[in-house]
């Protein structure tokens, strides 16, 4: 059986080659995978409040803020005031930010096909189950 440090040191690794392979998958674009969450959350065309992506994506206001900042820096976001409350921020896409979303998609198809093509649907199934059920219960 595997001891609590052996799990965590698992988990620790896995989170890290996912981001080197998604980095890898996304090396032609400037966009790391920290920031790719944020374009996806806004990739719809849902005009969202900064607020409401961290809500989403279950991370800081302020570093949502900085990460938000530095994609409308780079020209992928736009950043404006909501006219129904003056005191948020409203986040949509550029057309910049529209053009790169189908390459992020393809990486992150590739991503996921290299971590978890060496198991079955029955085991993709349940590993994604044990995940949402570890997630909701650390919220």
């Amino acid at each position: 059986m595997t001891n609590c440090n052996d799990t965590l040191k698992m988990i620790s690794i896995l989170y890290r080659k996912m981001q080197i392979i998604l980095n890898e998958q996304n090396k032609d674009i400037d966009v790391t995978s920290g920031l790719v969450p944020f374009l996806f959350e806004v990739k719809d065309g849902e005009p969202l409040t900064q607020n409401d992506i961290a809500a989403r994506l279950d991370i800081g206001k302020s570093t949502v803020a900085k990460s938000v900042a530095k994609l409308e820096e780079m020209g992928y976001l736009i950043r404006s005031g909501n006219e129904d409350d003056g005191r948020s921020i409203i986040v949509t896409l550029s057309e910049k930010g529209r053009q790169v979303i189908p390459e992020l998609e393809k990486g992150g198809y590739g991503t996921y096909e290299r971590m978890f093509g060496c198991l079955t649907d029955i085991e993709r199934t349940l590993f994604i189950a044990l995940l949402e059920k570890i997630t909701a219960n650390l919220a």
